[in-house]
């Protein structure tokens, strides 16, 4: 079973205007320094709060080097969520970012 997908894959799904729900799960300060456009920020410390509220749909989640985001996708996984985590993080993100809120 797959669980990561490169940043590249995330990206064409993107351009392709595929709907994929992309979950930054870093804290607070390291989403607004950069952060893929369109991703939502709910950190690890305050993702079992968020959880029962987020769609079943296709989920990403990422961090700045892929630790926190594959921790993350195991728990989403075991409650049936179709969910991958981003390789490698924001480090690999080469492509536009936003920046702030």
């Amino acid at each position: 079973m797959q669980t990561e997908i490169t940043p590249e894959e995330v990206h064409k799904k993107l351009i392709a205007g595929e709907r994929v729900m992309i979950i930054d799960v870093r804290e607070p300060f390291e989403y607004r320094r950069r952060h893929i456009p369109g991703a939502v920020n709910i950190p690890v410390s305050r993702f079992t709060i968020k959880m029962p509220q987020l769609p079943k749909g296709h989920i990403v989640t990422v961090c700045e080097h892929g630790h926190r985001s594959e921790t993350v996708r195991n728990i989403l996984a075991k409650h049936g969520y179709d969910v991958l985590s981003m390789e490698g993080g924001m480090a690999e993100w080469k492509w536009e970012a936003d920046s702030g809120n």
